[in-house]
């Protein structure tokens, strides 16, 4: 597998030509069936637009920088990016305030590296949602929902902005606008009713389908039974907000298993003007909604089936805040920032994944270390060995040809990409994708 990693770190400092795209991996990985009691539950909520992590996750100390010779040329500097606190050795910004009370229940992975050759949001948010260059992969969230489905297909509610997703034979994917009024979603036993094979049926048969339909039904009403507390609880102010109060209620009750939502618009973040109030408007409305959830699942026992009276929605909720990538850390006009592939942060919570880590980091580079038009903001190389990111004085010393070589079976040095974050959440979930094959994953993220 050749990835050009090397040519990437030389290109950042300046030193050759640009890197190719990261390429597909051998999938060996089996597929299983798993019997869920309590369900493995997933949920990704993509804030489409390119969020400005210098804002959020990876803030920098611009007195640093001013010490390493960058000017505003350099680093597009305003109060937004200023960082207001320390975590685990990390600068945060002050619009991921929303999170500070549950920063010991969220990681946080920075510095994972994007698509090289290309800046568009289709294909990094593709990236990121499959963990693929491959236009063909699908979602992950297709990817573990058909790892957990056992004899019925898995319900798979979305919102997403410009994808709508497929049927496939283990997967039952529900635009989560239809579980909004009750009268649009199919009662089960009206279902059964209207079936016509139910005059081939014989009587067990029959008398097996009566019974998985009351069941049913049970989910069917539960579902609805929540949906005004969810409502009241995490507040209702955009048409996003209000699919995510659908999706949440939706998990609770047992009737989907998998969600995915668009929470912002690509309009709204792609801000080549209006930076800093429009980012920090989107954003901070995001992740208060965000703060809402971990609240409410945290203190809200799951009610489908398999429940166990104890369990929470967020112990058995894997959920993945992501981007399709940053923003440039150089003001691209007056108050505006262009898209930026070469570094991206993800947020994860719940689950089967630790809370309170900060995985990887990035670097900026001047114009002048760059040897550029422009300064670079960049994923640093990361050790899977000591479970650490390389420092500045260790990458400018590195042997490039290092990256990515297989060192005694195993790769130890390279970058976090996504098909590395989304194996992670497979192995927490302790399911196989045959997709995703084999790989490094973050073990500092994984419980037990």
């Amino acid at each position: 597998m050749s990835l050009n990693r090397r040519n990437f770190l030389k290109y950042s400092l300046g030193l050759s030509s640009a890197g190719l795209m990261p390429g597909l991996w051998s999938s060996k990985a089996h597929a299983q069936n798993v019997l869920n009691t309590p369900p493995k539950m997933f949920l990704q909520l993509r804030l489409n637009g390119a969020w400005d992590t210098l804002m959020t996750t990876d803030a920098k100390d611009i007195q640093q920088l001013q010490k390493r010779g960058m000017d505003s040329r350099d680093f597009y500097n305003f109060d937004y990016r200023n960082p207001s606190r320390v975590h685990k050795n990390t600068y945060l910004g002050s619009v991921l305030n929303p999170l500070t009370p549950y920063l010991n229940d969220i990681s946080i992975i920075n510095g994972v590296l994007m698509l090289l050759d290309s800046n568009s949001h289709f294909s990094n948010r593709r990236y990121m949602t499959t963990g693929s260059s491959n236009d063909r992969v699908p979602f992950f969230s297709f990817q573990a929902g058909h790892a957990v489905a056992v004899e019925t297909p898995t319900r798979l509610g979305y919102h997403t902005q410009f994808e709508s997703p497929q049927a496939t034979g283990k997967i039952n994917p529900i635009p989560l606008s239809s579980l909004a009024i009750k009268e649009t979603v199919t009662d089960p036993m009206y279902a059964l009713l209207e079936d016509q094979v139910l005059n081939d049926m014989d009587i067990g048969v029959l008398g097996a389908a009566i019974r998985e339909s009351y069941l049913q039904k049970d989910i069917y009403n539960r579902l609805f039974d929540v949906m005004p507390t969810v409502r009241e609880r995490l507040g209702s102010e955009t048409s996003e907000s209000a699919r995510l109060h659908s999706a949440i209620a939706g998990l609770e009750s047992g009737y989907l298993q998998m969600a995915q939502i668009d929470l912002t618009l690509e309009s709204s973040l792609d801000t080549h003007t209006d930076h800093r109030s429009q980012q920090n408007n989107v954003l901070g409305g995001a992740f208060s909604q965000i703060a809402k959830l971990i609240k409410y699942m945290k203190e809200t026992v799951y009610k489908g089936a398999g429940a166990d009276g104890k369990s929470t929605l967020f112990d058995l909720t894997t959920v993945l805040v992501t981007s399709e990538f940053s923003r440039t850390v150089w003001p691209e006009s007056n108050d505006g920032t262009g898209h930026n592939q070469f570094s991206n942060s993800v947020i994860t919570f719940g689950g089967g994944m630790k809370g309170g880590e900060v995985i990887g980091e990035s670097q900026i580079y001047s114009r002048r270390e760059a040897k550029s038009e422009f300064s670079r903001y960049q994923a640093s190389p990361y050790d899977f060995e000591t479970l650490k990111a390389l420092s500045l004085e260790e990458i400018k010393t590195l042997d490039a040809d290092r990256l990515g070589r297989v060192e005694n079976n195993r790769v130890t040095l390279d970058y976090i990409y996504p098909e590395t974050i989304w194996r992670t959440v497979a192995a927490s979930m302790k399911i196989e994708t045959p997709i995703l094959g084999s790989g490094n994953v973050l073990k500092k993220l994984l419980k037990g």
